[in-house]
């Protein structure tokens, strides 16, 4: 398991009376992909196996998760193995396709109200970062054609680099990339999963982008970041 040991600011639990960084996840989150994301795998599933019977059903259980557990997933529930060589080709091979038609059919810009929340942290120096269980492909797409190299450092964000094993370990990074602690951090996300990864590497608080709140009890969900409650980050202090 990666763990974060240096670059971390010493500030003692007492001390956190507001949020002082936040982690970003982009699919679902920053962008509302959440069902082109879904055709795009159901569609490829129905290529591999010939069927899409009970997809819904075994999606759900691997929603958040990265490339290449899902569609080891995808293989399992159907009684085979696939290679690594092969699931790397056949992840390259769907994000092209996320690629292609979001950019045919002009689906490149943020979630309502992300530019305003992003300029304000921006404009008060509250650090942020993006922690996306996305390949490098889809990062250097999300620069390319949403421009949020204005608000992130392309070298801090963390993906799915085929070190970092899991989503926990992802969030792990990039709080230390920015030098925050994660009990200092506020984290947006839109999957059980990333809920869960985000909780795992001791994030402070997670709030759920989304309409629906059957699966997040307990957990704040806003449809929008115009909802974001900005009080959570009038106290900030830069720290050292």
């Amino acid at each position: 398991m990666f763990h974060v040991k240096q670059g971390i600011r010493n500030v003692s639990r007492e001390t956190i009376l507001y949020m002082q960084a936040v982690i970003f996840d982009f699919n679902g989150t920053l962008f509302q992909d959440t069902q082109i994301h879904y055709d795009i795998w159901k569609n490829l599933y129905r290529d591999l196996f010939g069927r899409d019977k009970n997809f819904k059903e075994i999606f759900a259980k691997v929603k958040g998760f990265d490339n290449e557990n899902i569609i080891t997933y995808f293989y399992k529930a159907n009684g085979q193995i696939i290679s690594s060589s092969e699931n790397e080709r056949l992840s390259k091979l769907k994000e092209k396709m996320y690629r292609d038609h979001c950019i045919e059919n002009k689906l490149c810009h943020l979630t309502k109200g992300a530019e305003g929340l992003l300029n304000y942290l921006k404009e008060k120096e509250i650090p942020i970062n993006l922690a996306s269980a996305s390949i490098k492909e889809n990062v250097d797409f999300f620069f390319e054609e949403f421009g949020i190299g204005r608000w992130f450092e392309r070298d801090l964000v963390t993906y799915d680099d085929g070190i970092l094993k899991n989503k926990t370990e992802m969030y792990l990074k990039a709080c230390q990339n920015i030098k925050a602690r994660p009990n200092e951090c506020l984290a947006f996300e839109d999957s059980v999963y990333g809920l869960n990864s985000a909780k795992e590497a001791g994030i402070k608080e997670v709030i759920i982008i989304g309409n629906d709140k059957t699966d997040f009890k307990g957990v704040k969900v806003i449809s929008d970041f115009d909802e974001v409650d900005r009080s959570k980050f009038a106290n900030y202090k830069k720290l050292c």
